[in-house]
């Protein structure tokens, strides 16, 4: 039965901001309940292990920003506004959860982590959400035709990278306009074209 008041959101960003600070096996249960100001029991109420927790913080982060990308996927804008907001998501979602995606960083090499199947399949779902995106834009004769799979991984590539090692100065809408601008267009000398080369 689950407790009466919800405790998992405070306990998450607790363990995630201990998990992104320390290797594993220096964080302890205890430590994340006296970072929430919640009990020990409380933890184990939610989380069976410190591995579940761990997983939970990655699960949940992917659920997030999976949310606001299929909101965006939704509009019906053109494929470069769809894919600069969609990249905007990304670049908003980590900055305001920096900790829960360092968590993920570290985790989704981990072949042990617990509900790795369900990471794995949120991870395609990212690259999904990408790939219609481009795939609509190939049908609406805005894109040319392309391995749709592979430039989601590279659009997503892209952001990541540019919020990793870029400054972190930049805003989250000046890292979707220049992700988008050099995906859609390259990097080519000349004048600046629009989505299908001209």
């Amino acid at each position: 039965m689950r407790p009466a008041t919800d405790h998992s959101p405070k306990i998450l960003k607790a363990a995630a901001r201990l998990f992104a600070a320390k290797p594993f096996h220096e964080v302890l249960m205890e430590d994340v309940a006296n970072e929430a100001g919640v009990s020990k029991g409380t933890v184990y109420r939610f989380y069976s292990s410190k591995e579940d927790l761990c997983a939970a913080i990655v699960i949940e982060w992917m659920d997030s920003l999976l949310h606001r990308l299929d909101t965006a996927l939704r509009s019906g804008s053109s494929t470069e506004t769809v894919l600069r907001d969609m990249v905007l998501c990304v670049a908003r979602h980590l900055r305001r959860q920096f900790d829960f995606y360092r968590v993920m960083q570290k985790e989704e090499s981990n072949a042990g982590l617990v509900r790795r199947p369900e990471f794995l399949a949120r991870r395609r779902a990212m690259r999904d959400a990408f790939a219609g995106a481009i795939r609509r834009g190939e049908e609406r004769s805005e894109l040319r035709g392309v391995d749709a799979a592979a430039a989601a991984d590279m659009i997503i590539g892209m952001t990541f990278s540019l919020l990793k090692f870029g400054s972190p100065q930049r805003a989250p809408e000046e890292v979707a306009a220049l992700v988008t601008d050099v995906f859609l267009n390259g990097a080519a000398r000349g004048k600046k074209r629009g989505p299908r080369g001209r």
